[in-house]
């Protein structure tokens, strides 16, 4: 093609470097000074021809096709040291397939005959790996070494498909496994880590001046411990400035800038915007972005100027920095060096490296830079090489010993302290109870939060119970005795477990959580609560809602107290375990939980003026403006977004679970009818739902889906434009409403709202599941976006 170049011997002493140039070949004698140094032009020299070759593919005077591209012939792979028989491998399980035009992409897990081991496997007819120059982008591939790109291992040219070999990531693709039930536990602190290992390989791919074009989330491979690595390098292209772009009907639409969908012109800032898009993957959790527009409608409201809303599980600097690379103009977008150096990633830099780690199974060294591990041993990771760490094992004394080399699989990070089978979120006389009854011995310890400190160490001698106040310098090391400080507690407790001066029981050994003793560290006695106000009681469950104090800080709490027997009968429990994982502003914040007496204390936060239906009805209610009403809608939307990213069912979402705070905060509450499930629609029987908020679907057949509460949110909608009217009233009892809404009745318009909102109550009232919009569509919706604003 335009640009290609080769480097021939010459007829005279010496080499020739030969290009093409649109249809001509160019060809530049290199000449020899008596020095040894090499030239084409006098004006720069050149130790060796290497060095020559590499400058001019970037700086070749007249040649406007830069940089020059290696010339490659595909039938002279069989001499190629990459070059392997399709015999050795075997496809096993095919992860996916992409058809383009008439040819089909596929990508494969598989094996490789030598040494048995695991490979992923790209399939790709020759005719369509030929016409695509997809050999310029393998070219590319082998000159990659980075810990955060895929390894190629093998190629396959000889047949047709052709095979593309590269490295096993155990958790498949970034997409697939964010969308999954693993995605669903990652913490905030874990999907930055994700997405700065993303953008430290397309810095060092920057560098390179290689320029990806195919970054989303399902070129990117997820193996152990969260290790990312990029894959697929197809389109991949070497440039310098600006030029076309020949790949039109190739590229991921969605993740392209509005020059290249206008007018396919490509620059190193493509990635830029595509790695936005890809922060938007991942902080929704594996989410299609633009979900809903058409290709052709998004072009042009790309070039009008909409981007993506931001995700409920991202922070305010992370959606900055999308909105920083999605800047309609390329040469304001940030460089990944600049991203990677930004403040958005500073905690990130060492995350990862930074933490202790532990060996899941023994591992045998088999090479001169590597050493033998047995399992359950702490290691500090100083450096990731590929698949291989460089650790040192943690020796009590917190001394490193020798370093060497083990593969990563055999590694996991360990657990924060809460996490650790010896912390208990206990206070002092507990702790003493637990130590000194019949499982416990002496010797048993544990760890427990601390009221003057950080944490305590209680340890039993005989048959007394001693408190080690665990301190913490300046410098952030902890430590019980001055004399000897360690960088976390696991490393203090270790060390105190061999060495703690006075206990002659050593070694220490933690106490162990018998089924009698097991507590969740969420549960307080009711002693620590008081009751002062009630502000609301049922006598159907005989539940009710109580203004309180917690004598822990003298702060206020709203206090949910339920019949012991209710409380077991209904599951609520499983309700409370989702609030558990749950933090965003529009949902309540679960404080801690009195189950051991009757009646059952729920405690969360304080909000001061009630629930949304009491607000509404009252006289604050009666002067609220339309853009106010909206606010409140769109608050409750954002909530019920968030967990509609983390797949948890509300399934009891009505105006009386909403509480009102100052300046209008409005937070979801009630979670007790909750659960998190993925997936298609399911049947749930022996639920009792509130049949004014229910869809068809329920009132019918028990259906439950992610559409539920969508439903339900039109009926809330509904609530809030009446200034809290009850929905239905005409309606003579449940079985007339479950009667009406399932033959298609719905409610009218509110007088106080305007026509686009009760288009957005419709929507949600749809017959059918598809024609309910997301709660991520809602929160995007002009409704909210342009009357808000």
């Amino acid at each position: 093609m335009d640009g290609s170049f080769l480097v021939r011997p010459s007829k005279d002493p010496g080499y020739c470097l030969s290009v093409r140039r649109n249809k001509e070949v160019l060809h530049y004698k290199i000449q020899k000074e008596d020095s040894g140094k090499v030239y084409i032009f006098e004006e720069r020299f050149f130790t060796c021809i290497h060095d020559l070759v590499h400058y001019y593919r970037y700086h070749l005077k007249d040649h406007d096709c830069l940089p020059l591209t290696p010339f490659l012939n595909v039938n002279s792979f069989s001499e190629d040291t990459w070059e392997r028989p399709s015999s050795d491998f075997t496809l096993v399980t095919k992860v996916r397939s992409n058809k383009i035009g008439a040819s089909e992409i596929c990508l494969w897990e598989g094996y490789w005959a030598e040494g048995g081991r695991k490979v992923l496997i790209q399939t790709i007819s020759e005719e369509f790996f030929k016409s695509n120059n997809f050999i310029s982008g393998i070219e590319i591939q082998r000159t990659l070494n980075h810990r955060n790109i895929a390894k190629l291992h093998a190629l396959c040219t000889a047949q047709d498909p052709i095979y593309v070999v590269t490295e096993f990531t155990e958790k498949g693709d970034l997409q697939t496994f964010l969308s999954g039930q693993e995605g669903l536990h990652l913490e905030e602190a874990e999907l930055v880590y994700i997405a700065h290992q993303v953008a430290d390989a397309m810095a060092y791919l920057e560098v390179k001046r290689v320029c990806y074009l195919d970054l989303h989330g399902q070129n990117i491979l997820v193996g152990n411990n969260l290790l990312c690595k990029i894959s697929q390098f197809g389109l991949s292209v070497q440039i310098k400035g600006k030029q076309s772009l020949k790949v039109k009907d190739k590229v991921a639409v969605r993740w392209m800038p509005p020059e290249v969908l206008q007018y396919w012109e490509i620059s190193s800032k493509i990635d830029v915007w595509s790695f936005g898009i890809v922060l938007y993957e991942i902080f929704t959790l594996g989410q299609l972005p633009y979900k809903g527009l058409k290709n052709k409608e998004l072009v042009t409201k790309l070039v009008e100027g909409y981007r993506l809303p931001m995700p409920p599980l991202c922070t305010y600097d992370i959606y900055r920095l999308m909105l920083e690379c999605w800047n309609e103009d390329a040469d304001k977008r940030p460089s990944f060096q600049k991203i990677v150096e930004s403040k958005t990633f500073d905690n990130q830099k060492t995350f990862g490296l930074s933490d202790k780690y532990v060996s899941v199974k023994d591992f045998q060294a088999t090479a001169e830079d590597e050493i033998s591990i047995k399992a359950k041993e702490r290691f500090h990771v100083h450096s990731i090489l590929k698949d291989r760490w460089l650790v040192s094992k943690v020796e009590e004394t917190e001394r490193y010993s020798i370093k060497g080399y083990v593969p990563c699989e055999y590694l996991v990070r360990e657990k924060p302290v809460e996490k650790q089978s010896w912390f208990f979120n206990i206070e002092g006389k507990e702790a003493e109870i637990l130590l000194l009854s019949k499982s416990s011995r002496n010797g048993s310890f544990l760890v427990r939060p601390s009221t003057d400190s950080h944490y305590c160490l209680s340890v039993r001698k005989n048959k007394e119970v001693t408190h080690y106040i665990i301190k913490r310098e300046d410098t952030g090391r902890f430590f019980i005795n001055k004399e000897s400080s360690f960088t976390c507690i696991q490393d203090l407790v270790v060390n105190c477990q061999h060495h703690l001066k006075g206990h002659d029981c050593l070694p220490l050994t933690p106490f162990i959580k018998d089924p009698s003793h097991m507590k969740d560290p969420w549960e307080r006695p009711s002693s620590d609560f008081t009751l002062e106000e009630k502000v609301y009681e049922t006598n159907i469950d005989k539940t009710s809602l109580w203004k309180g104090n917690w004598t822990e800080g003298r702060r206020k709490v709203l206090i949910q107290t339920i019949s012991k027997e209710f409380f077991e009968r209904r599951k609520i429990m499983d309700g409370i375990e989702v609030l558990k994982k749950l933090k965003h502003k529009n949902i309540i914040e679960l404080y801690a939980l009195c189950t051991t007496k009757d009646p059952v204390y729920i405690v969360t936060e304080f909000v001061g003026k009630g629930d949304l239906l009491f607000f509404l009805r009252g006289e604050k209610g009666s002067l609220l403006t339309e853009l106010e009403l909206l606010h409140i809608a769109d608050q409750v939307a954002d909530g019920m977004a968030y967990l509609e990213v983390k797949c948890v069912l509300h399934l009891d979402l009505t105006c009386r679970r909403i509480l009102v705070g100052d300046n209008l905060v409005c937070k979801i509450s009630q979670f007790g009818s909750a659960i998190q499930k993925k997936g298609d629609p399911f049947i749930l029987s022996g639920v009792a739902v509130p049949v004014h908020f229910m869809p068809p679907e329920v009132l019918q057949s028990k259906i439950y889906s992610n559409k539920t509460d969508v439903w339900s949110f039109g009926i809330v909608l509904y609530e809030i434009f009446t200034l809290g009217q009850k929905p239905y009233t005409g309606l003579k009892g449940l079985e007339e409403v479950r009667r009406k809404v399932t033959s298609g009745y719905r409610l009218p318009q509110p007088p106080l709202c305007t026509g686009d909102i009760y288009t957005l109550m419709l929507q949600c009232w749809d017959q059918y599941l598809d024609g309910r919009p997301s709660f991520q569509e809602i929160v995007e919706s002009k409704i909210f976006k342009q009357r808000l604003s």
